[in-house]
This record gives C-alpha cells, sequence and structure tokens, in this order.
C-alpha cells in the first residue's frame, strides 16, 4: 500500500531498509558458519558470537523503532530530522554487521571504541528530536518521554565509559589471552549483550507501563460518559 502521507513514507522507508540490510548479510552468516567446524577455532566463535550480537542489536533496534513510532510518528521539522537520524542509525547498523564479516578483517576495537557510543549517541539526538516535537502535549506524556531520554542517557554512560576501558584494555594488558588469543573481546562482547538487552527492556518496559496507563484512563473516561 502507497504510503498516505510523509510520516508513513518514512516509516515505510526505514523498515524496508531494516529488511535489506538483514537480508544482505545472509553472506556474512555463510562465510562464519560453513563449514561449521570452523566454529572449533577461536577466531570462528568469536565471530559467530560477534554476528550474533550485531543481529541482537539490529532486530532490538527494529522492534523499538517499530513500538516507539507508531506511539509517536515523524512531524514537522523536527519529524524531518529525526528521520535524517534514523538513515545514519542504520548506516551504523549496517557497518556493525560489515565488522563482523571475517572477511574485512576489522578490529573489535572499531565495534567497542566508536560504534557502540556513536550509536548511543544518535538514539540520544532521536529521543531528543522525538521529545521536542511532542513537547506540548500533556505533563503525563512529557513525563513518559523524559522518563526514555533518562534512559537512554544512562546507557549512553555506559557504552562511553565501556569504550574507554576497553581502549585501556587493550592497550595496558594485551597480555590476557586465551589460546594465544588476546581474551578481552570474549568478555567485552558479551557485556555488551547484557546492557543492551537491559536497555531494550527498560525501554520497552516504559512504552507498556504507559500504554497500559492510557488504556485505564480511557476506560475511566468513557465510564463517566456513560
Amino acid at each position: 500500500m502507497f504510503p498516505k502521507d510523509l510520516s508513513e513514507f518514512y516509516q515505510h522507508s526505514v523498515h524496508l531498509i531494516y529488511a535489506v540490510i538483514i537480508a544482505q548479510t545472509y553472506s556474512i552468516v555463510s562465510d562464519i558458519f560453513i563449514p561449521l567446524n570452523k566454529l572449533d577455532t577461536y577466531d570462528g566463535a568469536v565471530n559467530a558470537i560477534a554476528l550474533g550480537f550485531a543481529y541482537f542489536v539490529i532486530i532490538s533496534g527494529w522492534i523499538g523503532y517499530f513500538k516507539s513510532i507508531k506511539r509517536d510518528p515523524h512531524k514537522g521539522k523536527a519529524g524531518n530530522a529525526r528521520f535524517a537520524i534514523d538513515l545514519v542509525i542504520l548506516f551504523v547498523f549496517y557497518y556493525l554487521l560489515s565488522l563482523a564479516n571475517p572477511i574485512n578483517k576489522a578490529s573489535y576495537w572499531y565495534t567497542f571504541v566508536w560504534v557502540l557510543p556513536l550509536l548511543f549517541a544518535l538514539f540520544l539526538a532521536w529521543d531528543c528530536l522525538k521529545y521536542h516535537e511532542y513537547i506540548h502535549e500533556r505533563a503525563s506524556e512529557k513525563n513518559y518521554r523524559k522518563e526514555r531520554l533518562k534512559i537512554t542517557i544512562v546507557y549512553f554512560s555506559i557504552f562511553l565509559i565501556q569504550a574507554v576501558l576497553y581502549y585501556f584494555a587493550i592497550a595496558d594488558h594485551p597480555d590476557l589471552t586465551w589460546q594465544g588469543h588476546v581474551a578481552w573481546n570474549l568478555i567485552f562482547i558479551p557485556s555488551s549483550f547484557l546492557f543492551i538487552y537491559l536497555y531494550r527492556r527498560r525501554k520497552w518496559k516504559t512504552g507498556n507501563k504507559a500504554r497500559g496507563a492510557n488504556r485505564t484512563k480511557k476506560a475511566n473516561n468513557s465510564t463517566s460518559t456513560v
């Protein structure tokens, strides 16, 4: 169905690009998992974990986008700016997946020191623009968006701290090894996985709570008018 307005066009475009990004990465899955005996090596196992992490970041981001944009679609100039940030976020997602491709032989340094902090900086900018778009809403809605903004600030700070820790861990303690390989990646990939999970869980919990409150309020209003 063709979009009815600019806001719907933005949403359809973002969903389409998400789907294209995931489809484009099936070759990476093939390079990592075929043949399966690649997973018996340290590099093969780490590459598989890193790919799983990248997919988790992107798919959870897609779900989060759907939930958020369904409630607060783009509108006005701030909405146009938010769509522009959507496109940058999608590029960063694609870059994160490309870093997981063993053919590129990219260092995980880029993922932890640059990509994840940049991603959360973009999430923060996105939340700030959304707050500005809907600044004239009632107080309960403003408080809901402030709460989500605070969550993003907290996890942006966490990934900044993790970036610093990873930078100095690699620089000052390269002797932490496992089977002759630097073992820091096996520490920071699971920790990043955990922080992304906690971030999404808190965001979705806040959204579900707000939706429940709105349904209760509508039910009470309907009862009072009967």
